[in-house]
């Protein structure tokens, strides 16, 4: 509708699949707090959060092109990059302070339990925690978080403002600015690529950390991933070709879990991955292959609880390392602990945020 202030895009419940699995994947390879010293279980299981920046720089693409077919001058309401970011953050700091929460109380207790805690070294141990609840892990100011995992919130929230005028400027005039947003992910992954040889987020470069144009890379990717869908979801295609592109869409998705898991040491093998989820994306998001007759509703559901299970399963691995720190039994019984755990504190925190929104 003209004038909408924020236009409500139609849920694809195939990505919320894609959310739920990817983020089981981040999960495994975390899972190597606990288990015993044995190392990440899928080696390159990191490089999966570049889907969820690849998604949120599509779908906000996605959102702003909308608003500029209807009408929207491009000079107006130039509080939006803010007034957006601040939507997606905010929807994310109640699990963020519920887990804070969780994670202070039951790692205070295991440390009174067994007979370790010290006023000295909680102080110091939980001097970064306000950083982390500012979200400043992209910035270099924190030395030692506590919540890794939120730098990807970080990133996100410094990254996606900046993305946001640079996705305005592209949509309005393209030429140049089209040109840097294809430009931008290709320069920053080459030099992750040449110079840190990996995907990480805590190298400092200047005085940010790598984090931030991991982010900056994946967000305007999301752009590019829009622009590409988009001219192939206009081309007429025979009912083979679409049979064919789902074979495609399944298999770089498929690809891409098992070289993170079993081909890690293949050369720039971080970066074929990458690849893999780009293209599988484009595809996913032009609507041209037959995955379009399995978006069930009920991936919904899982998909819902994927922010939760994101942002408290790291802490989680934490807290099964220090109370089992001394249990020396089966590997499968720590997993078992860690992700049981974790599916259930998700659960508990969606519950209680829905309860508080509906009594506002």
């Amino acid at each position: 509708m003209h004038g909408d202030k924020y236009i409500v895009l139609n849920r694809d419940n195939r990505i919320e699949l894609y959310r739920f699995i990817f983020t089981i994947l981040i999960m495994i390879f975390h899972a190597h707090r606990v288990n015993n010293g044995l190392g990440h279980p899928i080696p390159l299981g990191h490089v999966f959060v570049e889907f969820f920046f690849f998604i949120s720089g599509y779908f906000t693409y996605s959102h702003m092109y909308r608003r500029y077919e209807n009408g929207e001058v491009e000079t107006s309401d130039k509080s939006f990059p803010i007034d957006y970011t601040w939507r997606k953050i905010k929807r994310m700091i109640p699990y963020m302070l519920m887990t804070f929460i969780f994670y202070f109380i039951a790692e205070i207790y295991g440390q009174i339990h067994y007979n370790h805690f010290s006023f000295t070294k909680c102080i110091k141990g939980y001097s970064g925690a306000i950083f982390d609840l500012l979200l400043l892990q992209v910035t270099g100011i924190c030395k030692n978080p506590q919540f890794n995992a939120w730098w990807y919130l970080s990133a996100l929230a410094f990254a996606l403002p900046i993305v946001i005028i640079l996705f305005r400027k592209s949509i309005a005039y393209e030429g140049g600015y089209r040109w840097l947003m294809l430009a931008s992910p290709l320069m920053i992954y080459g030099y992750f690529s040449m110079v840190i040889n990996k995907l990480d987020w805590e190298t400092l470069i200047g005085i940010t950390r790598s984090g931030f144009f991991r982010g900056f890379a994946g967000l305007c990717t999301g752009g590019t991933i829009f622009c590409f869908a988009r001219k192939l979801e206009k081309i007429k295609l025979s009912q083979m070709t679409r049979y064919i592109l789902t074979i495609m869409e399944i298999g770089f998705y498929l690809l891409s879990i098992l070289i993170s898991w079993k081909y890690n040491k293949i050369m720039n093998s971080t970066f074929i991955i990458v690849f893999l989820l780009i293209a599988g994306l484009v595809i996913t998001f032009s609507n041209q292959s037959y995955t379009t007759k399995v978006n069930f509703k009920c991936f919904a559901i899982l998909g819902s609880i994927t922010t939760p299970l994101y942002i408290c399963h790291y802490s989680v691995g934490g807290i099964v390392e220090l109370y089992m720190s001394q249990y020396n039994g089966s590997v499968f019984y720590r997993y078992l602990i860690y992700y049981g755990i974790s599916f259930i504190l998700a659960i508990v925190m969606l519950v209680i945020n829905k309860v508080l929104k509906n009594e506002k």
